[in-house]
Formats: structure tokens, sequence, C-alpha cells
């Protein structure tokens, strides 16, 4: 991923990909990085128009055609057709599952899995999963992005318990990485499985590990998540000072903006509670 503006990597982009043949190997490879990061940038608009000559079109290699239907599909979520976008993901899947077959590799096995989420296809995920972890693949920066991926799926569809063992799967293998950021990441992710399923205090106990590594590899983001997930957990608890000290902790500044309805919301349970405590 580019490190710089969206508009400057978009630049440097077209740059080197005009040095290329239209239509040559190395042109889509940029062509292909270009599409991801318009997607990447939340650049809607100009994503359809750069996806639009390539829909349906003879002019893509067989290679890229996968590619181009499961951001066709991401397109059209946003744009809430729900039901053309799980047209392109079958597509999508179909292409990248024979390219998984004809030559396995992680990053084409992974780009399955990501369809089988959108599409909530838990059995075909575990499945399909189960034959990763048979080829056993030296990695477990990988196993742990797959067992995260069935734990997303397992959300998605309601299967809750399946959601804590997946994401405790995940937590093991990132256990085995030198990553503090990236178990820290998981311990977070676990514990929100455990809360999903009422286990207040094993959650709060995920999460405490979760900080501490945060703090240790100084990932600001995750940090503010913590904070705000021990100020809901103290809250579930009717710790109220707790929920008010944790919240006082959540950086606005690096909480992602997904999260400010949570914040809000809780906020304003922690508040209605305090005023009905004193009133009691």
């Amino acid at each position: 991923m580019c490190d710089k503006t969206p508009s400057s990597c978009l630049a440097l982009l077209n740059t080197a990909q005009s040095k290329h043949d239209v239509g040559s190997e190395s042109w889509w490879e940029l062509e292909a990085t270009r599409l991801t990061w318009l997607f990447e940038f939340h650049q809607e608009d100009e994503l359809y128009a750069a996806l639009r000559p390539w829909i349906n079109s003879t002019d893509v290699p067989s290679s890229y055609e996968p590619l181009i239907s499961k951001l066709l599909g991401k397109w059209l979520v946003i744009r809430g057709r729900n039901d053309e976008a799980a047209q392109s993901f079958e597509l999508a899947l179909e292409g990248y599952s024979k390219q998984y077959e004809a030559k396995p590799a992680q990053q084409t096995a992974l780009e399955v899995l990501n369809l089988l989420v959108a599409l909530n296809r838990l059995a075909q995920a575990e499945a399909f999963v189960a034959g990763l972890v048979e080829y056993e693949y030296s990695d477990p920066a990988f196993y742990r992005e797959v067992f995260a991926e069935l734990g997303h799926i397992a959300y998605r569809t309601d299967n809750y318990e399946k959601h804590v063992e997946y994401r405790l799967s995940s937590l093991e293998w990132a256990k085995q990485l030198d990553d503090k950021q990236q178990i820290g990441v998981a311990f977070n992710n676990y514990g929100v499985a455990l809360r999903n399923i009422g286990k207040i205090a094993q959650a709060k106990e995920a999460f405490i590990q979760g900080l501490s590594l945060a703090i240790s590899s100084s990932d600001a983001v995750r940090i503010s998540i913590l904070h705000l997930r021990l100020a809901e957990i103290s809250h579930m608890q009717n710790d109220i000072a707790g929920a008010r000290e944790w919240l006082s902790k959540a950086d606005l500044n690096h909480l992602p903006a997904s999260e400010f309805k949570r914040l809000r919301e809780l906020s304003t349970r922690v508040n209605a509670t305090s005023m009905t405590q004193e009133s009691n």
C-alpha cells in the first residue's frame, strides 16, 4: 500500500503504468493495483468508472477476471445492490477457486475465503480450511488470518460458539508470531467473541491482555479501541466508575470512525445509569 496521499499514489501509479504496453501482463499488474487502491481509498465513483470498461470484456485476461468480479461486487454492496453483488461474488469465487485448484497459493486461498465470507458460506469455508490445514503451509501468519476469516463467517451467520472457537484458533496461531501488535489484535477479536456469548470476565481478561500488547507495540488505534471495549465490559458489570475511567482514556484522535456510534451510545448509557443510581 502506498504511504502517500491517495491522489499522489494514483498519480505515481498512472505514470508507471504509462510506461508499459496497454494489455501487457505488466500493464495488467498495475491496473489490478489501481483498481484495488481505488476501492481501498474509498473512491467509489472512480472505481466504477475504472471497472466499467472491463465488465464482461473479452480484453480482460482470465487471471484478472475474478478480481474484476470481486471489486464490482464490493461496489454493488456499497450501493446497496446486494443481490447483484452476490452474483458478482459467485463469479469471483468460481474464478479464484479454479486458480487455487490449478496452482495452490496462499493469497489465492485468502481470496477464496474472503468471498466465502461475503457469501456467508460457513460450511463450505470450513471444508476449504480443513484442506488448507492438511496442506501444512509453514506460515503462522497465514493460518492466523485463515481462522480469523472463519471467525468472521461464523459471526455473520450467528454461530457464536464457533465464532469463539475460530477466534481462539486465530489467537493461538498469532502467538507463534514475533509480532505483539498482531497478537494484540487477535486478543481483541477473541475478547469480542467471548463478550458476545456472555463470558464477560473472560472477555475482560482477553481485552486487558490485548491492551498490554497494544501499548507495548505503540498501536494507538488498538489502544483506543480496547479502552472502549473495557468501558463496555465495566458497564456490563455495573461498574460505572470503571466505565467512566476507561471511557476517559479512549482517544478520539485514534479511535476509528466506525467506533464513534458505540462510544456515543455507551456514554449515554453510562450517564443514564449514573443518574439512576444517584436518584436512588
